[in-house]
């Protein structure tokens, strides 16, 4: 697993935080590698094949998406939910074999908490790092990469010509794709994007009393059976049975999560989503 830390993640309009941490992880068989993960926030880990990467005296390369550092194969921009990361090979080139550090002999190795300001709100609080023991699904995945897509025509809130950061339709279609994405961490154990998507809610609870959100989704992880996790991992939202109370918060009732496994009130509950700073999230 390689990480990269950038000192500050700058998208234009939002997602503006200190601390970014991204990474990608080498396969390996027999101690020779086999292909590479890319990682992004808010989108699902994919791979490509060592052969495919066109390595360089042993090294492939990785392009930095512009503002979001979100880790990819190619240049080009890439679809990220509703929005789009740009990569580009015109930006310098950094040989960082040459930096490279082992991160369990760091003096902040142990640290699991957030790498920036904490408002608990996606965009606005730096991620977590690497730390002891840290889940990282998705490290062996067999989804591929897809190609790059068509600069977009639609850039809301951005520059010309560039995507429009992290702006997310403000609809009841655009909370139940940020819901879909939701569960499907859920059901990865993908403690990072649930604790993004849930922030505002896992604040309230740990204000409460209860333990960080990197704690308190551990054990829901474990409430939950292998079954269920598997049916999460596909699960889609019935709209007819999604209630909308206003154009900036929407219920999401159990009884709309539709996948191969059976979900009670009592297993996922009602989420209720708002709409903040340009995007949908979890607020109780």
């Amino acid at each position: 697993m390689y990480w990269f830390f950038y000192a500050y993640n700058k998208l234009t309009p939002g997602n503006r935080h200190e601390g970014d941490w991204e990474r990608v992880a080498v396969q390996l068989r027999d101690a020779k590698p086999e292909a590479v993960t890319f990682a992004k926030h808010g989108g699902d880990p994919c791979s490509v094949k060592w052969s495919d990467l066109n390595p360089q005296d042993g090294h492939p390369t990785v392009y930095s998406a512009r503002g979001s550092h979100g880790s990819y194969p190619t240049a080009g921009y890439h679809r990220v939910s509703a929005t789009f990361d740009r990569t580009s090979k015109d930006g310098p080139e950094w040989h960082t074999w040459n930096r490279a550090r082992p991160a369990d002999r760091e003096p902040w190795w142990g640290y699991a908490g957030w790498w920036g300001s904490q408002e608990h709100v996606n965009g606005f609080n730096g991620p977590m790092g690497p730390y002891p023991k840290r889940q990282l699904p998705g490290f062996f995945t067999d989804d591929r990469c897809g190609s790059a897509d068509k600069p977009p025509t639609d850039s809301p809130g951005g520059q010309p010509g560039e995507p429009g950061g992290q702006t997310a339709p403000r609809t009841k279609e655009g909370a139940i794709r940020r819901y879909e994405q939701y569960l499907h961490a859920v059901g990865r154990e993908d403690i990072d994007t649930v604790c993004e998507i849930a922030g505002p809610a896992a604040k309230q609870a740990e204000d409460q009393g209860f333990g960080p959100c990197t704690s308190t989704f551990v054990i829901t992880f474990q409430m939950i059976s292998p079954t269920q996790k598997k049916a999460l991992q596909t699960a889609t939202v019935d709209p007819e049975r999604v209630v909308v109370r206003t154009p900036d918060k929407v219920d999401m009732p159990a009884e709309s999560v539709r996948s191969s496994a059976t979900f009670s009130e009592s297993d996922l509950g009602t989420s209720t989503l708002e709409y903040i700073k340009g995007k949908w999230y979890i607020t109780d």
